[in-house]
């Protein structure tokens, strides 16, 4: 994941500002209570009410949790938001989240 995490941050720097706009509303946009992270709970009721729930793997959430808090902060939402934008979340043959998909 570590690769990803370099990948995303660097994706990130390379961002227009009106794109860099766009991640921190995503990040606001899922931080309903408004403290600074991302709750199991919040990424979950973000992508129902985008009704894409079915395209993010299970375990993507705790894939991208770098540190296991059980909390998104700012850093791993730049994570899911490279892996929305490669357009690619997940294999499609298998349906689940294949690392090797966002380093190729």
């Amino acid at each position: 994941m570590e690769e990803i995490i370099r990948y995303a941050k660097a994706s990130y720097e390379d961002l227009s500002e009106e794109e860099k706009m766009e991640v921190e509303e995503m990040f606001k946009l899922m931080d309903k209570d408004g403290d600074g992270k991302v709750s199991t709970q919040e990424f979950k009721n973000h992508f129902r009410k985008e009704g894409d729930l079915a395209k993010v793997h299970s375990n993507l959430f705790n894939l991208i949790d770098g540190d296991g808090n059980g909390n998104l902060q700012f850093e791993e939402v730049l994570i899911l938001y490279y892996i929305r934008k490669s357009g690619r979340p997940a294999c499609e043959a298998c349906g689940n989240f294949t690392k090797a998909l966002f380093l190729a």
